[in-house]
């Protein structure tokens, strides 16, 4: 199966996420508030050109008269003082942004609410933002709103997304998404691309009165995304990445994912970054680089982007994409650690437990396995019980040990299953069960763990736990050797050899198993080969073969129930 692209949100519950996707239309309160002064540049315009109120507005535009900001003010002052029309949103503007005059939120206040009752649209719309943010005033929720619903009556477009993201947040107003879409939808007919990155959010909610839309999602989201917004461009690559789309060949989605994705990311969008190295990391909708999934899980990690810096870690320390580099591996895993990355917490502390990129610590490792255990994390709670069971960087604790590995063990950890038999079977940590420590072994045997395959051989071998049965107990030592156990191997060659769990011996077969165990420095395996008749006298191992003449007869020396 092939994986899916993520969607970077599973470090939140439902409830912060849609917030948070709610709030991503929103370019941001600053950059709302920039396209809010420069609508004063309209007011501006509206100024007779040929007046001394439009020079000192000229002046006022630009730094490079800075000097002579002052003088601008005094011509503007003068102009209120005489009521000339919108003299009092330039010079509110002035006020707010501390040009030429003492910036004073208070007073800037006071002005846009006076300008903006005379029916100044831009300031009716500064009006609403000081209102909503508490600029120079009190927060007000439900008085910004009715002065952003009279900018918008006026014609201020930005104003309609506003009110849509007011219905949408039950901000100064009950909260209501079939209020919020029929103002989205007014600001999105009109080219507002947050608005139309919200109707896309709505639809693929099923926020949307109509009700869920993937369709009607795609086309909101494009037209928003096409206008160059980063959010819209990622929220695409997420939606053709998720296998919700439903048209088109599954590597067709994948590459607009990975295109749209592209997109976001070349703009700085961190969580973009991440799905895009992502997308190289698998070669879904790109040839698969790994070199290029580690620049850009970097670039995500740089910015910040938590889920980002264990693959980078990761790339660090096992040599994926880059030079292999302990130290920097550390750097991420250490960082992602104290940022409350569960998967790094475990990294850094496997760090200090091998002495991989910092100098060898079990106290440590231990703490960090510990921090992470707490947090539901079954590969550092089965590292913390193999360290209680040592007494690696802690008091040495069976009762502690087989508490977490019982913990990982239920949390579907494969390999703390197997180590949950041991306890069980040599009775560490708790009163010996070989039926209880058959269970784990089985358990994890057939989840690929090979020394628990071993294991479940060797207790139908040896009847431990369950009825002996040498055809199950061939079947599972066979399975651990073509997993690539080296015991697991001469096992099966020592079953073949005396027909145990199958019809009869077989020589030939056993030959074969005992060479491969042998080839991996079985000496077990070695002295079998020995021992086994040749039809051709020219490879037998007592002839000179491959591996050296003068190697004596030598009987099976194990046991019948040794476990190798």
């Amino acid at each position: 199966m092939n994986p899916k692209l993520p969607s970077d949100a599973d470090a939140t519950t439902e409830k912060a996420q849609q917030t948070a996707d709610n709030s991503a239309p929103c370019i941001g309160d600053r950059q709302d508030r920039e396209m809010a002064l420069s609508d004063h540049y309209d007011t501006f315009a509206l100024l007779d050109p040929s007046s001394e109120l439009q020079q000192a507005a000229d002046i006022l535009r630009t730094t490079a008269s800075k000097d002579q900001w002052p003088f601008a003010v005094k011509i503007i002052e003068k102009a209120y003082k005489e009521r000339v029309k919108n003299a009092t949103g330039c010079l509110a503007w002035c006020y707010e942004t501390g040009r030429g005059v003492q910036q004073d939120y208070k007073k800037a206040f006071m002005l846009y609410k006076q300008s903006a009752d005379e029916g100044n649209m831009a300031s009716c719309y500064s009006t609403a933002f000081f209102l909503r943010m508490g600029r120079g005033i009190p927060v007000n929720a439900e008085e910004a709103v009715k002065y952003f619903k009279e900018a918008a009556a006026l014609g201020h477009t930005t104003a309609l997304y506003d009110i849509g993201r007011a219905y949408t947040e039950g901000e100064g107003v009950e909260q209501s998404y079939k209020d919020a879409s029929y103002w989205h939808q007014q600001a999105a007919d009109r080219n507002v691309v947050k608005s139309q990155r919200s109707l896309g959010w709505f639809y693929m909610k099923g926020l949307h009165p109509e009700g869920k839309s993937l369709e009607k999602a795609l086309y909101w989201y494009t037209r928003a995304a096409e206008a160059d917004d980063d959010e819209s461009q990622c929220q695409l690559g997420n939606l053709y990445g998720s296998g919700e789309i439903r048209s088109g060949l599954p590597e067709e989605n994948d590459e607009k994912a990975a295109y749209w994705y592209q997109k976001a990311a070349d703009q700085g969008v961190a969580k973009a970054q991440y799905s895009l190295a992502f997308c190289y990391e698998q070669g879904k909708g790109v040839k698969r680089s790994l070199s290029k999934a580690r620049e850009w899980y970097e670039r995500a990690a740089s910015q910040g982007h938590h889920p980002a810096y264990y693959p980078v870690g990761q790339s660090y320390l096992n040599g994926k994409g880059t030079p292999k580099d302990e130290r920097k591996a550390f750097y991420w895993f250490e960082k992602g650690a104290l940022s409350g990355n569960v998967k790094c917490k475990t990294s850094l502390a496997t760090c200090y437990h091998y002495g991989k990129g910092v100098d060898k610590n079990f106290s440590e490792a231990a703490r960090w396995y510990e921090d992470a255990a707490k947090d539901d994390d079954t590969r550092a709670q089965l590292h913390l019980g193999l360290c209680y069971e040592k007494g690696n960087g802690v008091h040495r604790s069976l009762q502690e040990a087989f508490y977490w590995l019982d913990k990982s063990s239920s949390g579907g950890n494969i390999r703390a299953k197997y180590h949950l038999g041991r306890m069980h079977e040599s009775g560490m940590g708790t009163v010996v069960s070989l039926e209880e420590a058959f269970k784990c072994y089985r358990d994890a045997a057939e989840g690929g763990e090979v020394q628990a395959q071993c294991s479940v051989a060797w207790c139908y071998q040896a009847g431990q736990g369950v009825e002996p049965c040498d055809k199950s107990a061939f079947e599972w030592y066979l399975r651990a050797a073509e997993n690539g156990d080296v015991n697991a191997m001469c096992k099966v060659g020592q079953y073949f050899e005396e027909g145990r769990g199958i019809d009869k011996p077989d020589v030939t077969s056993a030959s074969d198993w005992y060479d491969r165990a042998a080839r991996k420095g079985n000496q077990k395996a070695l002295e079998r080969l020995t021992f086994l008749p040749f039809k051709d006298a020219s490879c037998s191992p007592r002839s000179g073969d491959r591996w050296g003449a003068g190697n004596a007869f030598l009987p099976f020396s194990g046991r019948r129930y040794s476990r190798y």
